[in-house]
């Protein structure tokens, strides 16, 4: 199936490349039907930012990177197995929730299991987290542990786990028991959306061509 000319997934340098044929449209016979899309661009991006902007108020991720065998990443691994499998027996309608907090879970147990490595007064935290969230339900686990994703890296030998906890005293217990335990925290601005880069684009090409 043909792709569409909005799709994200096209090759960037097919959509440059349409950027300067209607930029030189433009300036060679001055149709403004060449700004339509550059509009249509800014009003989607503008919209898109104030959703995020509500969705992710207060909203903090941390990102770690560490080996695949330590047992954050292995129990993180095991419970989002365990889910699948869950999942797959129940079918559709089952109430096991998503599967996010599974993740979560999976390194709550591992942190849990860490005691000797991560500190006495984080040890004691971490258990205190453990109890709380072992009485919540699914609904009320998800609203704590908004994300909560473990991935591959290029680097076969290590795993990225990625957190947005809402509770900021939990937060900190977490990331303090994951800098014990030699977990590398990342910091930093977000990449570009699609419609970020796509705007760069026309910006660039209104600018550059002639």
């Amino acid at each position: 199936m043909k792709k569409s000319k909005k799709d994200g997934n096209q090759d960037p340098e097919v959509r440059r490349k349409e950027k300067q044929k209607k930029v030189k449209e433009f300036k060679d016979t001055g149709n403004a039907r060449v700004l339509i899309p550059l509009l249509g661009t800014m009003m989607k991006m503008l919209l898109k930012g104030a959703q995020t902007q509500r969705d992710l108020a207060g909203t903090v991720f941390d990102t770690f990177i560490g080996p695949a065998k330590h047992d954050e990443a292995t129990s993180m691994s095991e419970q989002t197995t365990n889910y699948a499998a869950a999942v797959k027996r129940d079918g559709k309608g089952h109430k096991h929730g998503p599967p996010h907090i599974w993740a979560a879970g999976g390194l709550l147990k591992a942190l849990k299991g860490r005691g000797d490595k991560v500190g006495a007064a984080t040890a004691e935290k971490i258990e205190e987290i453990w109890d709380e969230v072992d009485k919540m339900s699914n609904e009320a686990k998800g609203e704590a542990f908004m994300f909560c994703r473990l991935d591959r890296t290029y680097n076969g030998d290590t795993k990225r786990i990625t957190l947005a906890i809402r509770d900021q005293d939990w937060r900190q217990t977490i990331n303090k028991a994951m800098d014990e335990l030699k977990w590398d925290r990342k910091y930093g601005r977000a990449p570009a959306s699609f419609m970020e880069r796509d705007m760069q684009q026309w910006v660039e090409t209104l600018l550059t061509e002639k």
